[in-house]
């Protein structure tokens, strides 16, 4: 746990927060999984109407928290959230690479969903304290 000069509290990466990221993707995402059976291209319908879906929910929860700062923090996170987006990209990018084959870019948005769950989850943290 980290106290902030605010006095609040941010707790660090847990399970409880796993658990919180992990609900972040939908019931419909999961149900359309379970669906597809395996099949390649019906798994990459379900990972690419999710990954449309969380990136909405990214982008919703960013400007609520911009709305929540004062103008330094506002330029913080702006800064923050630009070279986040770089690193995903990146990682993503370097992830395919990687892996290629068929089963590079289920692996590949699988990781992105991941990644922005997780940053989701840290904007609500940022959120939550004011």
């Amino acid at each position: 746990m980290e106290v902030y000069k605010s006095g609040h509290v941010i707790e660090p990466h847990s399970k409880e927060n796993a658990s919180a990221q992990d609900s972040l993707l939908s019931a419909e995402y999961a149900q359309c999984m379970e669906k597809s059976g395996g099949v390649t291209v019906e798994m990459k319908d379900c990972l690419t109407a999710e990954d449309e879906r969380i990136e909405a929910l990214l982008n919703a929860t960013y400007k609520k928290t911009m709305q929540a700062m004062d103008e330094k923090q506002k330029t913080l996170l702006r800064d923050s959230q630009r070279a986040w987006l770089k690193y995903r990209e990146g990682s993503c990018d370097t992830m395919m690479s990687v892996l290629g084959g068929t089963s590079a870019g289920l692996i590949t948005t699988g990781w992105r969903l991941e990644m922005t769950a997780r940053r989701v989850s840290w904007l609500r943290d940022i959120l939550d304290t004011f």
